[in-house]
C-alpha cells in the first residue's frame, strides 16, 4: 500500500514536470494580478519550486502514513489514534478510486502508458484501503489493537 501510494505520488510529479501547461497557465493568471510584469525565468523558477514543494508535502503525508502503520504493527502508544489515521487514509483512497473513473487526463504530452500505470497503482491502493477498512472494523482486529492495560481490565 505504501509503495503504491509512493509510486502514485512520484508519477504525479513526473506528469507535472513532463507537461507543466496547467501549472504555467495558473502562474500566468496569478501574474496578471501583479502590478509589474514578471520575467519568464522567474515564472518558470516559481513553477518548478511549486512542484518541489508539492513533492515534499506529499512525502510528508506518506511519512505520517508510514508512522501510523508502524505504530499499528508494533502496537505502540498511539495505536488507537494511528488506527483512526489509517481509516481516514483508507476512506480517502477509496474515494480517490471512485473519482479516478470520472476524470480525464488534462496533459497531452504525457504518454498514455504513464496514466495507465498510475491508474493501476491507484486502484490497487484503493482496494487495499477498502480491505483495510473492512478488516479494521472486525472485532478480532479491535481486540488485538486494544492496548494491553485495557485488555487486562
Amino acid at each position: 500500500m505504501i509503495l503504491g501510494e509512493l509510486l502514485h505520488q512520484i508519477l504525479s510529479v513526473v506528469v507535472t514536470v513532463l507537461d507543466p501547461a496547467a501549472l504555467r497557465e495558473a502562474a500566468k493568471q496569478a501574474a496578471k494580478n501583479q502590478p509589474e510584469a514578471i520575467p519568464d525565468n522567474l515564472m518558470h523558477a516559481s513553477m518548478y519550486a511549486t512542484v518541489v514543494l508539492m513533492a515534499l508535502l506529499q512525502l510528508g503525508i506518506i511519512v505520517v502514513f508510514v508512522l501510523a502503520l508502524r505504530s499499528v504493527q508494533r502496537r505502540g502508544k498511539w495505536v488507537l489514534n494511528a488506527t483512526r489515521v489509517l481509516q481516514v487514509f483508507s476512506v480517502f483512497f477509496a474515494l480517490r478510486v471512485l473519482t479516478l473513473f470520472l476524470m480525464t487526463p488534462a496533459a497531452t504530452k504525457v504518454p498514455v502508458a504513464l496514466f495507465a500505470v498510475d491508474g493501476a497503482a491507484q486502484i490497487v491502493v484503493g482496494v487495499a484501503g477498502v480491505l483495510g477498512l473492512f478488516y479494521a472494523s472486525r472485532k478480532e482486529s479491535q481486540d488485538y489493537l486494544r492496548p494491553a492495560e485495557q485488555q487486562q481490565q
